[in-house]
């Protein structure tokens, strides 16, 4: 049952066994005015928490969702379900879209859900690699849709996100009273999440660590003009609790900082070139041709085009050989992001939500090295 006399009451993080969603229930977790943390996931087995309490459910399923949700009454939602960047597009419709949707119906219409934070990322935005010599804010970024020259999962990201926002009710008109009946009200948010890494990671820091002293390591796609916005995962996590507190907390009504119907980028305080955060990664691991002195690494550019050329011809002979059902190890998405770099301002965040990243970039690096170092990886 909701812990009516606690602030923020029970969290329900769905996807949260998945790699920032476990973070988020361990952030939730440290938090006084929760009192309960449920983590939602089809398979939750890994990355548990002792504070947290697990529930099997597939949120795509709208019958599991609305037994959930009557279950366990949250008061608020941190919504992290997403099928992974490179997940074939009708998958991207049906978990990032569709089922977000079918959430935020069943959120609104319950009588305990107050509040719902979106799990987004960077993605959700169009990319110019033309602007990426200075910082971009919300204002001037311009969200993607389903028609975007981009990405299946850019476009998923920025037309649900569109939607988490489409779904929020005015905070200026509703009733924060410990006993109030929600129903048909529900304050949203999202936070774009940029570049994350940090502990548990699989996709990011357990990739590069695997080229650790191999011939790879000196191979490089691109030119290593670009600068990319990081974000370690426990100041992204935090970043969810901010938001929570934020939307609930009925101080944020003044136009200048809202929070509820309002988008945020969550990143590290700077920037880091793509190919400087992977030999970070090595040198930080041991690599022993990182480690030289400076001057004594030669590299092997390898240009987009080229790599971008050899992914399209893979993802075709896919797409005929599985009728469009799998994807290659190595697609065109990989070089999206890779080739238009992204530098994003966290002013919003910190002013509205009180976001302070937990560490910069290169110590967020020392750190998720030293975690699967001494976790036997």
């Amino acid at each position: 049952m909701e812990d009516s006399g606690s602030f923020l009451g029970t969290v329900l993080v769905t996807g949260g066994c998945g790699f920032i969603g476990s973070f988020i229930a361990e952030a939730f977790a440290a938090e006084p005015s929760c009192s309960r943390i449920v983590a939602a996931s089809r398979h939750p087995n890994r990355f548990r928490i002792p504070k947290a309490e697990y529930r099997a459910c597939d949120i795509t399923d709208l019958d599991q969702a609305r037994a959930l949700l009557d279950g366990e009454r949250p008061r608020v939602i941190v919504h992290t379900v997403s099928p992974g960047a490179f997940a074939i597009p009708s998958e991207h419709y049906r978990v990032t879209y569709l089922g977000t949707k079918h959430l935020l119906k069943l959120a609104k219409e319950h009588p305990s859900v107050r509040a719902f934070v979106w799990t987004s990322s960077v993605n959700a935005v169009h990319l110019d690699p033309k602007l990426n010599h200075r910082r971009i804010d919300e204002q001037e970024a311009k969200i993607n849709d389903w028609n975007s020259n981009a990405s299946a999962y850019s476009r998923s990201k920025g037309a649900t996100e569109s939607l988490v926002l489409g779904f929020n009710t005015d905070a200026t008109s509703v009733d924060f009273s410990q006993d109030a009946d929600w129903r048909g009200k529900l304050l949203t948010t999202s936070l774009r999440v940029t570049g994350l890494f940090g502990p548990r990671d699989e996709k990011t820091i357990k990739e590069i660590l695997h080229l650790t002293n191999t011939f790879a390591t000196r191979i490089q796609i691109g030119p290593n003009e670009l600068v990319h916005s990081w974000s370690y995962v426990e100041s992204a996590a935090d970043a969810h609790v901010d938001a929570a507190m934020a939307l609930l907390d009925s101080r944020h009504l003044r136009p200048d900082m809202r929070v509820d119907g309002e988008a945020f980028f969550i990143a590290d305080p700077e920037p880091m070139r793509l190919w400087d955060f992977s030999r970070a990664v090595w040198r930080v691991a041991g690599d022993e041709y990182w480690n030289r002195p400076e001057g004594q690494q030669r590299v092997f550019v390898l240009p987009f085009s080229m790599m971008i050329t050899i992914a399209t011809i893979s993802e075709w002979v896919y797409w005929f050989f599985t009728l469009g059902t799998k994807r290659p190890r190595m697609t065109v998405d990989h070089f999206e992001l890779m080739s238009k770099g992204c530098w994003f301002s966290i002013e919003k965040a910190k002013k509205r939500l009180g976001y302070r990243p937990v560490c910069g970039t290169e110590e967020g690096i020392r750190r998720s090295v030293k975690w699967f170092q001494g976790n036997g990886d």
